[in-house]
């Protein structure tokens, strides 16, 4: 969870450090505190570019596919190598056209009277 937070986070990476630690000594987790104070962070291995290179729709469309992809890089406990991330991205893509066609669909339709 904490490392979910970590990767999230809005801010500043120093400062939702000390947020996290804080949190962790207020909970009495002691041994979870030692073991966060040796994780080294890892960083996201799909950029932007990469997928503008591959042809993804720029706009929402555009950070609805990055968020999908670092989810499930989350998921992996930040396992998926770039290439894993990328062998997967023309499903991610699929998977979000569909959600947003379906969107789209859902507004057209009246509602009842």
């Amino acid at each position: 969870m904490y490392k979910w937070i970590f990767i999230d986070a809005k801010i500043r990476p120093k400062d939702v450090n000390i947020y996290i630690q804080e949190l962790m000594k207020y909970r009495g987790e002691h041994e979870l505190l030692e073991e966060w104070n040796n994780w080294e962070p890892p960083v996201f291995p799909v950029g932007g570019k990469d997928l503008k290179d591959f042809g993804c729709p720029p706009g929402k469309v555009f950070t609805h596919i990055l968020n999908a992809l670092k989810k499930r890089w989350k998921e992996s406990d930040f396992t998926m190598s770039k290439e894993d991330l990328m062998d997967i991205l023309p499903s991610v893509m699929d998977e979000i056209s569909l959600l947003q066609k379906n969107k789209r669909n859902k507004s057209r339709t009246p509602s009842p009277s």
